[in-house]
């Protein structure tokens, strides 16, 4: 333990004691599920923990669509500069009361990891929006968002 911190698959495994959760996850579905439920959780209450979520390389990608439907742009941002970029607007966002609601979650395997697909209803400005996070365990078999897909609402970067 270096810097009196526990490994990452023990503070995983008591995050689900501590959640209450009566058996670990088994399948990578199981894990995924764990994952987002954790990811929501977190995500309510503005908690920096939420962070801690993803891989120290995941991939960041925003988009906005046209009415058309047509892809209006699109950027990837890599994970160090869009961490520091939500902790500055945390605040701001708290503050005006963004919340989101997720609907239609869908869990599909994908070689050994687990794509989590759905609807997000964001909180201002009231739109529906799409999401995607791709998870897959790290060495350690800690669970981890690698890939961000989202959908931003018209008029925002």
């Amino acid at each position: 333990m270096a810097g009196g911190r526990l490994p990452r698959s023990i503070t995983v495994i008591l995050g689900f004691a501590i959640l209450g959760c009566t058996a670990v996850p088994r399948t990578p579905e199981e894990h995924a599920r764990a994952l987002f439920e954790r990811y929501v959780e977190l995500g309510e209450k503005y908690d920096r923990a939420l962070l801690d979520l993803y891989s120290g390389d995941t991939r960041i990608r925003r988009f906005m669509l046209r009415g058309t439907g047509d892809t209006v742009w699109a950027n990837a941002v890599d994970w160090p500069t869009y961490r520091a970029y939500a902790l500055s607007r945390w605040e701001e966002a708290r503050a005006r009361g963004s919340r989101n609601r997720y609907e239609d979650v869908t869990y599909t395997l994908e070689g050994n990891g687990v794509r989590i697909s759905m609807r997000r209803y964001q909180v201002p400005p009231g739109v529906w929006l799409g999401l995607v996070l791709w998870v897959w365990p790290d060495a350690d078999s800690v669970w981890l968002i690698r890939q961000e897909i989202a959908q931003l609402p018209a008029g925002r970067r």
